[in-house]
């Protein structure tokens, strides 16, 4: 099984990340039907293990800190950003 850490700092996309998740939560579906086992783990990691406020202000449950992902092996590191980091959402 493949071992993906997702870093998720503050103001990220919050649709970013769970689209993320559900492709590889289909593949590990498509894989069990086949009589296959799960093909990906995961794990969301923030800078100090704290939930993240997304852009949209949806928070986002971390597992632990960037060095929980550190310190296990991965097979990817993802890093989901807003593009204006810092700005505020709207709300209107």
């Amino acid at each position: 099984m493949y071992q993906i850490s997702i870093l998720l700092p503050q103001h990220c996309y919050a649709g970013s990340v769970t689209g993320f998740i559900d492709i590889l939560l289909f593949a590990n579906q498509l894989a069990e039907r086949k009589g296959q086992a799960a093909l990906f783990g995961w794990t969301l990691c923030s800078q100090q293990a704290e939930p993240v406020q997304s852009a949209s202000g949806i928070l986002l449950q971390a597992d632990g800190d960037f060095s929980l992902a550190c310190g296990r092996q991965a097979a990817a590191f993802i890093l989901y950003r807003h593009p204006l980091a810092g700005g505020k959402r709207s709300t209107e």
